[in-house]
């Protein structure tokens, strides 16, 4: 397993105790207290654009970019986050509510912990996929060497002249 996943498999039960014991300020349980705040629009798009933005930089930047089986998933991915980072802050109601950078940061840190995880699981799925497929490829080739050599095996001799 490797080092980030093993991290946010740790945090879970941290944050879930953490959770039960206190609520987390923002929304109607917003209160003072949590340090500086940041307007809900900003605060909602700085929070899911890790998420926009770490998954598909991995992708790309890894030899999976030319495989088609990686597009799929990343285009839901993408097309998800887009919306969660572009168009839902956009499309909230003016006010002057704000939230707390703390928990900016917090989730901030989710999001790259979880895009970097969605991106290693992607990758090593294709990297699956395409050492299964090479494997049939060669059993391929294999099967058809043999058939040559048994093909060859059954022709009579050439007659010397």
């Amino acid at each position: 397993m490797n080092t980030p996943l093993l991290v946010q498999f740790l945090l879970c039960p941290l944050v879930l105790i953490t959770l039960l014991r206190v609520t987390a300020p923002y929304g109607r349980h917003l209160r003072p207290g949590w340090g500086p705040a940041l307007p809900s629009r900003v605060a909602w798009f700085l929070m899911e654009l890790p998420a926009l933005l770490v998954l598909p930089l991995i992708v790309l930047a890894s030899p999976a970019r030319s495989a088609p089986a990686a597009w799929l998933p990343l285009l839901f991915w993408v097309l998800h986050y887009a919306y969660r980072t572009l168009l839902f802050p956009a499309l909230l109601r003016p006010s002057g509510d704000t939230f707390p950078l703390l928990l900016v940061a917090f989730a901030w840190g989710f999001n790259v912990l979880n895009g970097y995880n969605n991106g290693a699981a992607l990758l090593a799925i294709d990297a699956n996929r395409a050492r299964h497929v090479e494997g049939r490829i060669q059993e391929f080739k294999g099967r058809l060497n043999d058939r040559q050599r048994n093909i060859r095996a059954q022709m009579p001799p050439e007659p010397i002249a």
